[in-house]
C-alpha cells in the first residue's frame, strides 16, 4: 500500500531493513553512452532486485498452498524469478499503479485464503514474494516494463 501512496513520480523503496552499504545515485545515471540524459526509469516502469532466497518448485507452484500467487491453470514458468519486495525502484503511472493494485489485491486475498492468526505472530504473517511474482509476470505479459 505504501507505493500507491508515494508522492513521487519516480520512487526508490526499501524495506526498513535495508541498509544501503553504497550510494543510490547509480539507479538515477544513464543507462549508457549511446542513450543519453535516459535513467533506467525511461526504459522499465518498475526495477527491482532478485530474490535471494527464492525457490522455485516444479510445475511453477511456489507454495504447497494454491493460495500464495498461483491461480488454478494460471502458472508462472519455473524460470521467472521472485524479486525482492523490499527493494524496489518505479516510476509512477497507469501500468505501475495497475500492477501495485494487483499485487495488494492478491496479498490480501492469499492472506485470507490462508487464515494467518495475528495474535500469535503479531502480524499479518502472509509472504508477498510469491504474490509479487506473479502480479509481475501478468503486469509484464499485459506491457508493463
Amino acid at each position: 500500500a505504501a507505493r500507491l501512496a508515494t508522492p513521487y513520480h519516480d520512487t526508490i523503496f526499501l524495506d526498513a531493513d535495508v541498509y544501503p552499504c553504497l550510494t543510490l545515485d547509480r539507479i538515477w545515471h544513464k543507462l549508457d553512452a549511446n542513450t543519453p540524459g535516459r535513467s533506467l526509469l525511461d526504459v522499465y516502469d518498475v526495477l527491482g532486485a532478485h530474490e535471494s532466497n527464492s525457490i522455485t518448485r516444479k510445475k511453477g507452484v511456489y507454495h504447497p498452498h494454491h493460495a500464495h500467487g498461483e491461480r488454478p491453470g494460471h502458472l508462472v514458468p519455473p524460470a521467472w524469478p521472485e524479486i525482492n519486495g523490499g527493494v524496489m525502484v518505479f516510476r509512477r503511472n497507469d501500468r505501475s499503479t495497475e500492477f501495485f493494485e494487483n499485487w495488494l489485491t492478491r496479498y490480501v486475498e492469499d492472506n485470507r485464503a490462508v487464515k494467518f492468526d495475528i495474535s500469535k505472530t503479531g502480524s499479518l504473517g502472509g509472504q508477498d514474494q510469491p504474490t509479487l511474482r506473479h502480479a509481475l509476470y501478468d503486469a509484464v505479459l499485459a506491457g508493463m516494463r
